[in-house]
């Protein structure tokens, strides 16, 4: 590729996404960016897709994370079981986490007794820090036991309204998303054509990330005017910024 990957990404992205403003795209991009780089960082902020009504581009902004994101994981619904063994497997497998992509979430948490919204609620406050956890007792009987599964995992959240809890909110950077005007077109996503032009962005991604990885600063790295947690949910984007 002759262009940077982060160029070529955000030229593919306005094509068929349009956001609030021009740092918007930046978020998004290096947001997407990061996800390559879970097996190095430490944090993963949590993306929130918010609107005040529909038809602003949500899912469209969930269906392009999930065909450029490592390991997008579109979700409608999501158990506990679910999440639990879905990172632990591709943790295993490639040292990175999956992308958890959740849309509705004004759906899934309108009933906060749900066994769907406490899990997505526990993994979305656990899994922005590389420690976080998951406890449960596997087996039967005498022969139960303590499990831990790791929810470290990068997630972008989608919906209408004010439905996010605060304590998601304090580890997610939002975008405000807001209906596109007719002067604004942008492009069919759903063709053969553009899922190979994923596949190629995606291959350009790994092999930068993974050549990159060792280099990427993931404490060191300036961030003026914020500190504690805001510091922490910026940080991979920063960092990933610098390096590129």
């Amino acid at each position: 590729m002759n262009d940077h990957p982060l160029n070529a990404l955000e030229t593919f992205v306005r094509r068929f996404v349009v956001l609030p403003s021009e740092p918007d795209y930046s978020i998004f991009v290096l947001w997407i960016t990061h996800t390559y780089f879970t097996g190095v960082l430490t944090t993963t902020p949590r993306l929130a897709l918010l609107s005040p009504e529909y038809g602003c581009g949500k899912s469209r902004s969930l269906e392009v994370l999930e065909k450029l994101c490592f390991r997008g994981e579109k979700l409608d619904y999501c158990t506990r079981s679910y999440l639990m063994r879905t990172i632990e497997i591709i943790r295993e497998e490639s040292g990175k986490s999956p992308t958890l992509l959740v849309d509705e979430i004004d759906s899934v948490f309108k009933n906060k007794s749900d066994e769907a919204s406490e899990a997505l609620r526990a993994f979305a406050n656990t899994g922005y820090r590389k420690s976080g956890s998951y406890g449960i007792t596997e087996g039967e009987g005498k022969n139960r036991h303590p499990k831990k599964f790791p929810t470290f995992a990068p997630m972008a959240l989608a919906g209408k309204g004010e439905i996010l809890p605060e304590s998601v909110l304090t580890r997610a950077i939002e975008i405000r998303l807001q209906k596109r005007l007719s002067i604004q077109p942008i492009e069919d996503f759903l063709t053969n054509s553009v899922t190979f032009q994923c596949s190629e962005l995606m291959e350009w991604l790994n092999e930068w990330s993974d050549l990159n990885s060792p280099e990427i600063e993931t404490e060191n790295v300036e961030i003026d005017s914020i500190s504690d947690r805001d510091r922490e949910v910026w940080l991979p984007l920063f960092a990933v910024a610098k390096l590129a």
